[in-house]
């Protein structure tokens, strides 16, 4: 009898270390799921991030093209305007007087150049 007691004694031990490493290997399986959908949520978050990144990027190219624009055209304004007063010898100073009335005295400005300044360069570079 001993032998036998001794053999339901094991099947028992194996039989319920079995079962323990299965619910493990389950809980394992639920943790790795909800891990998944985890991941999933944050994948979708970081997307829509990057859209919103990319909208804002391309707002700001936008009004930085606007900025631009606005300020190349005022130079090419200014330039053409500089050209007809030159040929012309009737109204020359009131067309000049006109042209300048517009400018901004630059002693006035901050010694730190602003986002308009620097459009304003950009856009005197370019119609060089």
């Amino acid at each position: 009898m001993p032998f036998w007691l001794a053999i339901i004694i094991i099947i028992a031990t194996i039989g319920g270390l079995s079962i323990a490493a299965f619910s493990m290997w389950i809980k394992f399986l639920e943790d790795q799921r909800q891990a998944g959908e985890a991941t999933g949520e944050l994948g979708k978050v970081i997307t829509a991030q990057q859209e919103a990144l990319e909208a804002a990027e391309r707002r700001i190219q936008n009004l930085e093209a606007i900025v631009i624009s606005h300020e190349w055209d005022a130079v090419q304004g200014e330039a053409a305007g500089l050209a007809g007063t030159a040929g012309s010898t009737a109204g020359t100073a009131g067309s000049v007087a006109g042209t300048a009335a517009g400018r901004v005295d630059p002693d006035l400005l901050d010694d730190e150049a602003s986002d308009a300044d620097r459009a304003a360069e950009i856009a005197r570079r370019l119609r060089t």
